[in-house]
């Protein structure tokens, strides 16, 4: 994944019209703080209110229905990215959400307003946080109460052991039930991404807090993360970094 932008959103008076197809080119991530608005995105017609997190997805062309109506003035933060792995190519919605979700996205906008040649890393670091901390939220919905109680096990299992160095998606399919293959498929259907890439995902965000510990070793990171190698791990790292775990560590020094 690559975060493109993040803009500190502050809405005009009510009744304000704007036009956002222009921003279509880029996946969307949205909360708003205060005020409220309505998205009507490709006939989909979305509330965005205090609260509230809504994610749209990217399209290969600007000539889309995507108006925003303003009802009431405020503020909020949205983040352009890109992503290798295809993901939803509806609108998403996350209500009620928590002050934890708003203060990563506020710690992403901090990265990215005060960004120098060295922060890219922080900035990944920071998106990755909001992530993981969607993921939770979005397994709890009321849209995914069964979702989650039928992967509940794997999902468990995979926050549990992420330090392993590979994913048995039969042992997970055999913890839920299911045949490997309907388990891949009802698992990328209901949380939109496959299982490796959630596991990866808990990988990312538990390496980034051992990296910054100073007591441990690039080595020692790689092996309690279940790496086989350092060489691997470093090449994992840099994948999703854009930086190496001895330049990132390096980084976080300057920084002290």
């Amino acid at each position: 994944m690559t975060v493109k932008n993040v803009v500190n959103v502050k809405t005009k008076g009510a009744g304000a019209k704007s036009k956002g197809s222009g921003n279509t080119a880029a996946y969307q991530l949205g909360i708003k703080f205060t005020g409220s608005a309505q998205l009507n995105y490709k006939a989909h017609k979305i509330n965005f209110t205090p609260g509230t997190v809504v994610y749209l997805p990217k399209e290969k062309t600007e000539n889309i229905d995507y108006t925003t109506v303003i009802s009431e003035q405020g503020n909020g933060v949205c983040i352009f990215f890109d992503a290798n792995q295809a993901l939803p190519d509806e609108p998403q919605i996350l209500q009620n959400i928590n002050p934890e979700i708003e203060n990563a996205f506020l710690r992403l906008l901090d990265c990215y307003v005060r960004a120098d040649k060295y922060s890219y890393p922080d900035i990944m670091a920071a998106f990755y946080s909001l992530l993981s901390q969607l993921n939770k939220i979005n397994l709890s919905s009321g849209d995914t109460v069964a979702a989650k109680s039928r992967f509940q096990p794997a999902i468990e299992h995979i926050e549990k052991h992420w330090d392993h160095e590979y994913l048995d998606i039969t042992y997970l399919s055999l913890l839920c039930g299911m045949s490997e293959k309907y388990f891949r498929d009802a698992f990328k259907k209901n949380f939109h991404m496959a299982p490796l890439q959630f596991f990866h995902q808990q990988k990312i965000y538990n390496i980034r807090n051992l990296i910054t510990n100073l007591e441990y070793s690039i080595a020692d990171i790689a092996r309690m993360s279940g790496f086989s190698s350092a060489n691997y791990f470093s090449r994992f790292f840099k994948k999703h970094f854009s930086i190496s775990p001895i330049q990132y560590r390096n980084y976080y020094c300057k920084r002290l």
